[in-house]
């Protein structure tokens, strides 16, 4: 990855002529120099304003370039600006030049660019293919149309997708990416490592401008393990789903899901085959082979034709007052089961959670105790005087006698108690909702027998009193019921199975998904992540060395692997050093970003435009060692462009016996042009 800028070019139309400036830059380090309020940080701003990247500095959409190339012009006489524009060549590392222009006054439309595919500025000669493309609007970084995404396509950067404060996702802009590269003047020197853009919404956005240029394995290592999570959310989401939709089913015939387990495992299936168990007395029975018994005696009644009234009145009789006896029987077992058993079993329910609602209460309490006495509370101690922090009663009150051996127990003694007891509840609670579950399937098929008893009753006496002649409605009755119930347990099994089946499918994904966030590093950093980072701390203490910091140590000092940060002691360096020395440290760590180039593959495109580096007055030694280390980019094809004010004798002093690149101006850059 490469980015070089190779020429600028700002036209300017007045009344009087044509004005702006031309300039060309190599590689290696380029000093452009130029008194105080001459048009440095014009040429500057111009380049980022060339490629749309001004929102890097403000969200305003105003041109953020001064009235030289706006209003009016001054060069000893005021000029009415009447149009302007900035263009711009640059090169990439495949060695192809693209040059864009963007209008900055006039009738042009700012948020357009044209683009010609070649280097229109340094060889206008050259037959090139023109296009437009616009910027500072939606979809800039990513529709085919949008010219960042021409740009990151020219770079040869595939931009990632990051997460937004609104829970959405978007590009890391570019524009979160070249406040690492171009610091401005007026607030670039004042954070370190830079001043990002906040208002784009975008998460740790300085976090993950770092991790593109160094091309660390960290955000997808961070990405990719989020999204496992999603996936075991959404799975453990779709498991409850299906066991819930099994519950249902189990409900629709009066029986309960065995064997089946309510969070998602990777062990399917299980040991002993999931099952629906239906009541039968008091033992349980798989409905399948409930289906089996049913089938058998439908078979045995279909072979045998149906009775007339007049064979079977006295067995009608018999059979109606046994059914009365058991329809009794039933319903007092009815009873008892739905107001006694059932209602124990809720009530044992209730008491459990009333139980650990207080539990938890008291373990917090506790724990706040705790978090008190830890931070040096006189006023939390009151279970070290023989009173309870939960209740505020006397711990001396007991039933026992106590004597002077006894001890209290301690907060922590007390929490992990409580959470020892929390366990075991939660156990209980568990337990007992199983036990609820059962029982009001058992209710449900005592219902359903009962009102089966019923309906067969009723039949045995329409039948008791119908013509004789005529075939039975009891036993017609019966063979119906009979075919109903084995077509309804017939449908609830298929669908038990189907259930059954998705619930496998989603504990293969559950055990691939696992496996996959096992196979990923314990934190977010891969070796060749950790080794980058080792070379960057090595890069930035070396140079502050160089430079002499003088507020700390440059060995106490560190590259957090955590924010990317320079870190001393656990905290931000701007927080410990003096302005100068943070200047210091902007240096060596931008600097030290574009060294790691040197050794690994990574996003950096090889390129640092600083304006007015030395600042907060810091010493001229520190600033000509910058500057040397600054020009060892020529001989590793890099660019670095710095626009000074210091003068040119002292410029030419810093650098005695390097090869740099040397634009100066003694008046105005902004003059007119032939």
């Amino acid at each position: 990855m490469a980015l070089r800028i190779r020429v600028l070019q700002i036209r300017i139309e007045t009344p009087d002529g044509r004005y702006g400036t031309q300039i060309v830059f190599e590689n290696g380090l380029c000093i452009l120099r130029a008194p105080n309020t001459s048009g440095k940080s014009t040429c500057l701003q111009a380049m980022v304003y060339a490629l749309g990247l001004e929102g890097m500095l403000s969200a305003s959409h105003e041109v953020p370039l001064p009235q030289a190339v706006t209003d009016a012009l001054d060069d000893g006489t005021s000029h009415i600006v009447l149009e302007s524009s900035v263009l711009l060549e640059i090169e990439n590392h495949e060695g192809l030049r693209m040059t864009v222009k963007r209008s900055i006054k006039g009738p042009g439309d700012r948020r357009l660019i044209t683009v010609w595919e070649g280097p229109a500025l340094s060889d206008p000669s050259e037959s090139i293919r023109q296009q437009d493309y616009y910027v500072r609007i939606g979809r800039a970084a990513t529709s085919a149309a949008g010219f960042h995404t021409k740009l990151a396509q020219f770079l040869g950067w595939t931009l990632p997708i990051v997460a937004k404060y609104d829970g959405g996702e978007a590009p890391l802009y570019l524009e979160c990416i070249f406040p690492l590269i171009f610091v401005e003047q007026k607030k670039g020197w004042t954070v370190l490592p830079a001043r990002f853009p906040q208002y784009l919404g975008l998460r740790d956005v300085a976090k993950r401008g770092v991790e593109f240029l160094l091309a660390l394995d960290a955000y997808r290592i961070s990405f990719t393990r989020q999204q496992l999570r999603e996936q075991l959310t959404s799975i453990r989401a779709s498991w409850k789903a299906h066991v819930e939709q099994l519950s249902d089913l189990a409900s629709s015939v009066n029986a309960v899901v065995q064997n089946v387990p309510l969070e998602p495992t990777a062990a399917w299936p299980p040991t002993i085959a999931p099952s629906l168990q239906v009541p039968t007395g008091q033992s349980w029975v798989p409905v399948a082979t409930v289906l089996v018994r049913r089938r058998e005696t439908l078979n045995e009644l279909m072979t045998e034709s149906l009775p007339r009234i007049a064979d079977i009145a006295a067995q009608t009789e018999a059979e109606l007052e046994a059914l009365q006896n058991t329809l009794a029987e039933q319903e007092f077992v009815l009873q008892r089961a739905a107001f006694d058993d059932l209602q124990t079993e809720q009530n044992q329910s209730e008491s459990i959670v009333q139980r650990l609602a207080a539990l938890n209460d008291d373990l917090r309490r506790y724990q706040d105790t705790k978090r008190l006495l830890d931070f040096g509370s006189q006023h939390a101690v009151e279970i070290a005087t023989g009173f309870c922090p939960t209740c505020h009663q006397s711990i001396a009150d007991s039933l026992l006698p106590q004597d002077g051996l006894q001890q209290v127990m301690t907060v922590e003694e007390n929490i992990a108690f409580i959470k020892a007891q929390i366990e075991v509840f939660s156990a209980m609670q568990t337990e007992n909702l199983r036990l609820v579950n059962a029982r009001v399937a058992q209710v449900e098929a005592l219902r359903t027998e009962v009102s089966d008893i019923r309906e067969r009753i009723r039949n045995l006496r329409a039948t008791l009193v119908a013509d004789a002649r005529l075939p039975s409605i009891a036993a017609l009755q019966e063979r119906i019921a009979l075919e109903q119930q084995i077509q309804s347990g017939e449908r609830a099994l298929d669908t038990f199975d189907t259930l059954l089946l998705r619930l496998g499918e989603a504990s293969e994904l559950w055990r691939q998904v696992q496996a996959e966030l096992a196979s990923l590093p314990e934190g977010d950093l891969s070796p060749n992540d950790q080794e980058k980072l080792s070379v960057l701390q090595d890069s930035f203490r070396d140079q502050l060395r160089e430079y002499g910091l003088s507020s700390t140590s440059p060995t106490a000092l560190s590259i957090s692997h955590d924010t990317y940060k320079p870190i001393h002691e656990g905290f931000d360096i701007e927080f410990n050093n003096s302005a100068s020395d943070l200047i210091r440290t902007i240096w060596a760590y931008l600097t030290g970003l574009v060294e790691v180039l040197r050794l690994f593959a990574t996003n950096h495109p090889g390129l640092l435009i600083l304006d007015e580096p030395r600042q907060q007055s810091t010493a001229r030694e520190s600033f000509g060692t910058f500057l040397r280390r600054l020009a060892r980019a020529r001989k590793l094809n890099e660019q670095v462009i710095v626009a000074t004010s210091e003068e040119s004798p002292i410029l030419e002093g810093l650098l005695s016996g390097e090869t740099f690149q040397y634009i100066n101006f003694d008046g105005k850059i902004l003059s007119r042009l032939s």
